[in-house]
């Protein structure tokens, strides 16, 4: 579930790259609207109509998770203002790292020396996009899409912190706090043609809210860390996408750091499934003790698949990318 949660998510740079007449600021608050709607319809089926009691069941947590929602939602769209694609999605690439970090503040979760090693690699691979832009005056998208991965690893500990679907008005939070900030950063005019009102429902109401469902339906049987790491077919696919449709292409920089941000998540996963009989199975999250985690064999096997068709996708992704500038 999460895997296709990634999946689904690397469509949104897509979306993003089809306005051609709205601001970034009428894009967060458009997106936020379709997105406030179809999460309220799911809150309410899921919930039989009882919403009041879906926010109170969520708790704090969820309250929190909706701030993080909207820092990520929004520093999300300014990022794509400022940089491309492939940039903006290897930056939360870096997520699962910090959510290891933030989940042993909050929750206590015990933190690996490989993940600490990968993400001091990851670091790395950051600095390196990062360098793009303080040599190249494009700083505000390194550091947009810097705090995106921060706000995204915020909802994903959030996401294991509650467990399941119940955590969905977590979402619908960060959709009515992004409305409010879409609506004061536009300074109230937010008139764009209807077309593009219709990408923002796909952008936001259908592919946002998708992943989300999914994303929060998995994070109850995975700790925070690997939570975030699963949705990496996002990182794969989405400059892919782009690519094809945009022509867009990423930097050297973007490239060189994107690889050595992957590389770190590839070799931490590597080791955490190597080496997950020895060290036993992640305990459940709060919410869900009672939930059946299934086989040891089967928790092995979805990072396995995952790294393999992770790095398929990303050799074939780097293959056009040189085809295309030949």
């Amino acid at each position: 579930m999460v895997v296709f949660a990634g999946v689904v998510w690397s469509l949104q740079g897509f979306t993003i790259r089809m306005f051609e007449h709205a601001s970034s600021e009428q894009i967060v608050f458009w997106r936020a609207v379709s997105q406030f709607f179809v999460i309220l319809a799911l809150v309410a089926i899921i919930n039989r109509g009882r919403v009041i009691r879906a926010f109170r069941r969520a708790g704090p947590a969820a309250f929190v998770g909706g701030i993080c929602h909207l820092v990520a939602s929004t520093a999300f769209i300014f990022a794509l203002g400022h940089t491309t694609v492939a940039n903006v999605t290897f930056f939360l690439a870096a997520s699962p790292l910090f959510a290891a970090v933030i989940a042993f503040m909050v929750m206590r979760e015990r933190i690996a020396a490989r993940t600490l090693a990968a993400m001091l690699v990851a670091l790395l691979g950051i600095g390196v996009m990062g360098s793009e832009g303080v040599f190249g005056g494009d700083l505000a998208g390194q550091i947009y899409s810097f705090v995106t991965m921060l706000g995204f690893a915020g909802m994903a500990v959030v996401a294991r912190w509650g467990g399941g679907l119940h955590m969905l008005p977590m979402t619908l939070w960060g959709a009515m706090f992004t409305v409010v900030a879409g609506f004061a950063l536009s300074g109230g005019v937010v008139g764009v043609p209807l077309e593009e009102v219709g990408v923002a429902f796909i952008s936001g109401g259908v592919l946002t809210s998708a992943g989300a469902a999914l994303f929060l339906m998995g994070g109850r049987y995975v700790p925070a860390g690997v939570l975030a790491f699963l949705t990496l077919t996002e990182t794969v696919l989405a400059p892919i996408w782009v690519w094809l449709g945009f022509g867009e292409v990423p930097s050297g920089y973007t490239l060189a750091g994107g690889a050595i941000v992957f590389a770190a998540l590839v070799g931490e996963a590597t080791l955490r499934v190597t080496r997950g009989r020895r060290e036993g199975p992640p305990a459940p999250a709060p919410a869900a003790s009672t939930a059946r985690l299934g086989s040891e064999r089967s928790r092995l096997l979805v990072p396995v698949a995952n790294i393999v068709v992770g790095s398929i996708l990303l050799a074939l992704a780097l293959a056009l990318i040189v085809a295309g500038r030949g």
